[in-house]
């Protein structure tokens, strides 16, 4: 599968807002995306069992095991290059 990797910005300024929504525009699985004006735009998801009222004890990087694979073509998103989000 082909897929290609991104940060988005969470700042509230205008230059973030343009890059996520360019970003956002195309089909995007979030990976631990916190925000969550960001994750809900996230079209194919958001693996993120540890915030927005998830699952505290599961990290990103373990849940990943058994998350389906998206679409090729699909963009991988974080708002945090961390171990836990770039490993899963």
């Amino acid at each position: 599968m082909i897929y290609t990797f991104a940060t988005l910005d969470p700042r509230p300024t205008d230059s973030a807002r343009t890059a996520n929504d360019a970003l956002l525009a195309k089909e995007v699985l979030g990976v631990e995306v916190t925000v969550p004006v960001l994750a809900d735009r996230c079209t194919a998801g958001n693996l993120d069992p540890q915030h927005l009222g998830g699952d505290a004890a599961t990290a990103a990087i373990e849940a990943a095991l058994t998350w389906p694979l998206p679409p090729a073509h699909t963009t991988l998103a974080t708002v945090r290059p961390d171990a836990d989000s770039v490993g899963a």
